[in-house]
């Protein structure tokens, strides 16, 4: 059962990053961190998510899409 349950969230989130565009994703990630960052900016985790959302490309988002979508079928 909850490997099924696994493999569902796992089709359902490659088919939603597939939806969405990376602009997308780096404006929810800097939402999500900005009051942390204003409050310390040197916080390792919400530095390193900003920063790595920024860098989040075409391709990495298509290759995590396909990823976790075939990985789920499997």
């Amino acid at each position: 059962m909850a490997k099924g349950a696994h493999a569902l969230i796992e089709c359902l989130g490659g088919i939603l990053l597939y939806l969405v565009t990376t602009d997308t994703i780096a404006s929810w990630v800097n939402a999500f961190t900005q009051d942390e960052l204003i409050e310390d900016p040197k916080d390792f985790i919400a530095g390193h998510l900003s920063q790595a959302a920024s860098h989040f490309s075409i391709a990495n988002k298509e290759f995590y899409a396909f990823y976790l979508l075939s990985h789920g079928l499997i």
